[in-house]
């Protein structure tokens, strides 16, 4: 009598990093936008003969555990409206957002990563609890280097945007050191012809309301709004964080904040 041994099948997971997948993705949107194309199209346009072929129908199955395609109908595929966004986002941040969003998507990425926040273990503990959720061995090892791939690929992205802004915070605070100097110089020279106000600058402790310098060059997009620096006399400044969008009642209430301001400070 014959013996028939069922294999138990992997859970469902990436083959691919992130990282390749979304270069594919692209690829795909490039060639059809939006617009579905049946799945042996989809393959041609990364290369393969037809959807038959075994890396073929991985590939395409990474996408979707990515989120990167869906299925609108029998035998068609279409990039889901998010590669649109990432192709065309304003901004590394948003794009950033995008990335975290699908990376999270497969779920076994996100049971991970809810698992080990802040830190991963080491390659073996993360295999072993692979192995626990169902991976025959190699699948796990497969599945393990698109997984670490991917979350170096969305960690590369979010150091290279935080560079980014530490150079840019570095490139203001050099300007506003040349703006301060030179305006300690005037200030310097006018005190010394004038009398009243060399009182002034004695004054302590004041916030230098007038006419506040704001450079919209300088913004900095800070989680969906605009943050953008106020540099206020003597070196110091402030920043505004802009929501968007800002509409017109946001702009009134600001606006009457701004002058109980400056209506406390002339009652000093």
């Amino acid at each position: 009598m014959a013996v028939t041994i069922l294999r138990k099948r992997s859970p469902r997971a990436p083959t691919i990093s992130l990282r390749e997948a979304v270069d594919r993705a692209v690829k795909i949107y490039e060639n059809e936008g939006k617009h579905p194309a049946t799945v042996d199209i989809v393959a041609q346009h990364l290369g393969y003969k037809s959807s038959a072929n075994g890396a073929a129908k991985q590939v395409l199955a990474t996408l979707g555990y990515f989120g990167l395609v869906e299925r609108p109908a029998d035998g068609m595929l279409a990039v889901t409206k998010s590669v649109e966004g990432f192709k065309f986002a304003p901004s590394d941040i948003q794009r950033a957002e995008i990335l975290r969003k699908w990376l999270v998507t497969p779920g076994v990425y996100a049971e991970l990563l809810e698992k080990y926040q802040g830190h991963l273990p080491s390659e073996a503990s993360l295999k072993y609890e692979l192995i626990q959720k169902g991976f025959n061995p190699t699948t796990a090892d497969e599945c393990l280097a698109a997984f670490l791939d991917s979350v170096k690929f969305v960690e590369q992205i979010v150091a290279s945007i935080a560079s980014g802004s530490v150079a840019l915070e570095a490139e203001v605070r050099k300007e506003e050191g040349e703006a301060t100097t030179s305006a300690i110089d005037a200030m310097d020279s006018q005190n010394a012809a004038d009398p009243a106000a060399n009182r002034q600058s004695e004054l302590s402790g004041k916030a230098v309301l007038s006419a506040p310098t704001v450079f919209a060059s300088d913004s900095v997009e800070y989680g969906g709004s605009d943050k953008i620096p106020v540099r206020l006399a003597g070196g110091r400044r402030a920043w505004l964080v802009i929501p968007s969008p800002l509409y017109k009642a946001d702009k009134e209430r600001l606006k009457s904040q701004i002058d109980l301001l400056l209506a406390d400070d002339d009652e000093e």
